[in-house]
């Protein structure tokens, strides 16, 4: 019923049995199995060194970056011939919040004290800019301009901003002792009482909108102080501050030294109608 059939081997399969039997041997020939026990032996032994080196490498690495990136200063968005005099401390400083705290800018008025406030506010001359820097402040050149003659070396007046900002805290300074300046400071003598109100307004104004700009975030914390029923916060706080004095140099190396009444129109400028 059934007729005999022969079966011949499978080429194929002979081949793959051939090919297991190559790669078993190779896996199991001794001088491999050396050479593996050799790689395992120096992963187990220098993986650790490798990977704490790293470690290492990376930690050195961000703590560079972290140094370099407290003392470098921000990328400034408004352009000033003054940035370059810019630098931050490479420590924090803590504020002097002590309520009677004594400094060489306050008290009672006296010559020296006046000193002080001028060397940091009007002590520190105008100084120059190009039609070049005028444009990159932001300003338009016009015929209102105010210009130094070529003789003076030309250019364009200007001053820093922080000098007006000091000079605006001064005069509120000044006004808190009106009964010791009126008897001789221009301020107080020469200027009609509606333009000297208007004067410390615009101060407040000036000094409200920098503070809002600043916006300092820095946190003040409270003490029970005995005498006292309420807390009573504590304002000597840490602050990452500019280098004022390296500033206040350039201002001064910077400044032009020329006659008053050198600063005058040559005689072609177009008045504004208002003050801007």
């Amino acid at each position: 019923m059934f007729s005999n059939r022969s079966y011949s081997p499978v080429e194929q399969l002979d081949e793959e049995e051939s090919a297991s039997e190559k790669l078993l041997t190779h896996w199991l020939d001794p001088h491999r199995q050396l050479k593996l026990s050799r790689y395992r032996k120096f992963c187990i032994q220098y993986w650790a060194y490798f990977t704490h080196g790293i470690l290492l490498f990376m930690s050195a690495l961000f703590f560079c970056l972290w140094i370099r990136a407290r003392t470098q200063r921000p990328e400034e968005p408004v352009y000033s011939p003054a940035n370059e005099a810019v630098e931050y401390l490479n420590s924090l400083t803590t504020f002097n919040g002590t309520f009677n705290h004594p400094s060489e800018f306050r008290g009672h008025p006296t010559p020296e004290i006046d000193a002080a406030w001028m060397r940091i506010s009007q002590g520190v001359k105008p100084t120059r800019l190009t039609l070049e820097q005028v444009l990159k402040v932001g300003k338009k050149d016009s015929p209102s301009k105010v210009k130094f003659r070529d003789e003076d070396g030309g250019g364009y007046m200007a001053s820093m901003e922080v000098t007006h900002q000091l000079h605006c805290l001064n005069m509120l300074r000044k006004y808190t002792y009106h009964e010791y300046y009126e008897t001789f400071d221009p301020s107080f003598t020469e200027a009609k009482p509606e333009v000297f109100r208007t004067h410390l307004d615009h101060c407040v104004e000036i000094l409200r909108q920098n503070l809002m700009c600043s916006a300092d975030v820095g946190m003040i914390t409270y003490e029970w102080v005995k005498g006292f029923s309420e807390p009573y916060p504590d304002f000597n706080t840490k602050h990452q501050c500019r280098n004022f004095d390296k500033i206040l140099e350039w201002g001064y190396k910077q400044a032009v030294h020329i006659p008053r009444d050198h600063v005058a129109r040559f005689g072609y400028e177009i008045d504004l109608t208002i003050p801007p």
